[in-house]
Order: C-alpha cells, then sequence, then structure tokens
C-alpha cells in the first residue's frame, strides 16, 4: 500500500525536516526515482516547517501527506516540533502522517514518539531506497 492515495489528479507531497544537509540530498534523490513522491519540501529548522504548516493549514492541496522527521537538530529539535504540531493540529484541514527518522534506534525514544497519535512509524538513518519503500509502505 502506497504512503498516498494516488489519482490521476492527485500527488505525494513529502516534507523533510532534519538539520543535516546531507540526509536532504539523499532523500531528495531517492525519491526523485520514486514514482509515489511527486512533490518534496526540505528543512533544515522544525520551526520553519511548522510556521508553514500553520500559514497553510486550510491549504489541503498545499499541505504534505507525509513529515520525515529527524529527533535530534539545535533549536526546536523534533521533540518541540511534535509538541508544537500537536497543538496546532486541530487547525490543519489535513490528516498528515509523521515518520520518525532518527540516527537513535533507542526503544525509549521510538516508544515516546509512538505516544503521539499521528506519527505512523519511526525508522533509523541511514535513509536508503529500502527506508523509502519501507516508508511509502507504512499507511
Amino acid at each position: 500500500m502506497s504512503i498516498c492515495k494516488l489519482t490521476e489528479r492527485d500527488m505525494c507531497h513529502l516534507y523533510s525536516i532534519d538539520d543535516d544537509k546531507i540526509q536532504h540530498f539523499i532523500i531528495k534523490t531517492l525519491c526523485d526515482n520514486t514514482p509515489e513522491v511527486t512533490r518534496q519540501e526540505h528543512f533544515l529548522e522544525a520551526e520553519t516547517a511548522l510556521q508553514r504548516l500553520t500559514d497553510l493549514k486550510s491549504a489541503t492541496l498545499e499541505l504534505p501527506d507525509v513529515i520525515l522527521l529527524d529527533l535530534n537538530m539545535p533549536g526546536m529539535d523534533g521533540w518541540g516540533f511534535l509538541a508544537s504540531y500537536q497543538k496546532v493540529l486541530p487547525e490543519i484541514k489535513k490528516k498528515i502522517k509523521v515518520i520518525i527518522l532518527s540516527s537513535s534506534a533507542s526503544k525509549m525514544e521510538k516508544s515516546r514518539s509512538m505516544d503521539f497519535p499521528f506519527v505512523t512509524g519511526y525508522l533509523t538513518k541511514p535513509v536508503t531506497l529500502e527506508t523509502i519503500q519501507t516508508i511509502l509502505s507504512v499507511v
């Protein structure tokens, strides 16, 4: 099953939130060759992504279908993003899947992230084509 239920008019829109430019490059390169992902936006700061989501809260066609979120970032980290996103979630007019993409394989972090009902998966880096395929099969 695909992460997005694609029709001829729909496209799967992905946000990647990670402070590592190399991760963005890898994700972009892999997704460029994955037909299910037809639109990508990459954010180095969680605050910027959260602001964009808030600005677009009613524009369902502009909102992503899935967010790939790193937990360890300077400034607002992934945990801060999850807590802030949970507060604005009632205003967002689209159900967005959040998948944690972290360098940590900690069971405690995975369990903690699953306390957020909108988090649908937890994967560890490095990102590979298999990771992208797993993301596309999660939902």
